[in-house]
């Protein structure tokens, strides 16, 4: 018990060194950066004297920082350091100025760099899965977080380790990291603009481009579909697909003549199910079905907030509809908004029911009809 409170006391402590160089704190489960469930995670970071309360109520939470409203960026360094004074000679190395650095407890190392300043920027992430290389400079490599948050100096790692800092003050963030982007960022808006300036130029002079050879099929396999879907049969179809890739596909000429034949046949045999709309043609409503209608009998018959026991309410549906199965009646009772209000008190295995919000007043209730129909499944 001891061990944990004085492990709860060093975490606010952490938390509270925090605050007092004016960051957004707010508690994390132990040894994790993760969410309290029923909290909002770093949405609930705060700079003032309530963000310790969680400590203070005696559960060792571990400290983090929100990095935006802290105007702060962190350059997290996960991999080619060993060390802090490994840390500060890579960074004046490659023209980083000496700032604040804490070690993150990673293993082998790991550390963050703190500047003040924020990007505009989306934060640099590390995910191979998807090409994204994340942050790397002279053998070092990671993420770049603005919008994210950190775990603070004196907080716990995973691992188990203390969050470590080096004492140093924050320093300005520099230009060439607020400006930092991922490489693959990069080249998917290199080619991004490349395709836009296509797209105008293909609009600018429309006869000038040719679908490629190797779009060339599916191309065509879209205009045939686009042909089938206006009613055109197989022949029609191959005759029309022959014109559009000698117009609109490089090398159309020498396009196998058996491939658009195929293509027709393929696209020709699906089904076209195309159906023209006559303006001015109202399309009848399809009638009401069995559950709709009981549906409404319960909805004419009963108003909302009256009681009335289940064999009421089969003995009024019964009256006009007597081949009504159990399913249909509970499905039509639960459209109207039909639910349990207790059990009657004249005898109490009967249920009763009410229309709208749950009843518990008995005395409101409407006169019981003599139920004529019974059934057990009902209560």
């Amino acid at each position: 018990m001891t061990n944990k409170s004085n492990e709860c006391e060093s975490l606010c402590a952490a938390a509270e060194a925090a605050l007092h160089k004016g960051w957004y704190v707010f508690g994390s489960p132990y040894k994790t950066k993760a969410t309290f469930a029923g909290s909002h995670g770093s949405k609930d970071a705060l700079n003032d004297d309530s963000a310790l309360l969680r400590w203070k109520q005696g559960t060792p939470a571990n400290p983090c920082i929100r990095l935006d409203k802290s105007g702060l960026t962190v350059l997290d360094a996960d991999h080619g350091l060993t060390s802090i004074e490994h840390a500060e000679a890579w960074a004046e190395a490659n023209g980083l100025p000496q700032t604040y650095i804490v070690s993150s407890g990673r293993q082998p190392f790991g550390c963050h760099f703190y500047f003040k300043g924020t990007r505009a920027l989306p934060d640099v992430t590390r995910c191979l899965p998807t090409g994204r290389v994340g942050f790397e400079l002279d053998g070092v490599s990671g993420d770049i977080k603005c919008h994210g948050h950190v775990v603070a100096e004196g907080g716990l790692h995973k691992s188990g380790l203390v969050y470590r800092g080096n004492g140093r003050h924050v320093a300005l963030l520099p230009q060439w990291l607020r400006d930092y982007e991922d490489p693959l960022v990069i080249a998917k808006r290199k080619q991004r603009e490349v395709q836009k300036k296509v797209d105008q130029t293909s609009q600018a002079n429309p006869t000038d481009v040719k679908i490629a050879s190797g779009r060339r099929h599916n191309f065509l396999l879209h205009e045939a579909g686009r042909l089938r879907w206006q009613g055109l049969e197989t022949e029609t179809i191959y005759l029309a697909l022959r014109d559009i890739c000698l117009r609109f596909c490089e090398d159309g000429e020498n396009y196998a003549d058996s491939q658009l034949r195929q293509l027709a046949q393929f696209t020709g045999a699906k089904p076209c199910d195309r159906k023209i709309k006559k303006t001015g043609l109202k399309v009848p409503a399809a009638p009401p079905n069995r559950q709709q209608i009981v549906a409404g009998l319960l909805r004419q018959e009963f108003k909302e907030g009256c009681l009335v026991p289940i064999h009421a309410i089969m003995e009024r549906v019964g009256i006009e509809h007597s081949d009504v199965s159990e399913g249909t009646l509970r499905r039509a009772m639960k459209t109207v908004g039909f639910v349990k209000a207790g059990k009657d008190p004249a005898d109490r295995r009967k249920q009763l029911w009410t229309r709208g919000a749950e009843v518990r007043d008995f005395s409101q209730s409407c006169p019981l009809i003599t139920p004529v129909m019974a059934s057990n499944n009902y209560r």
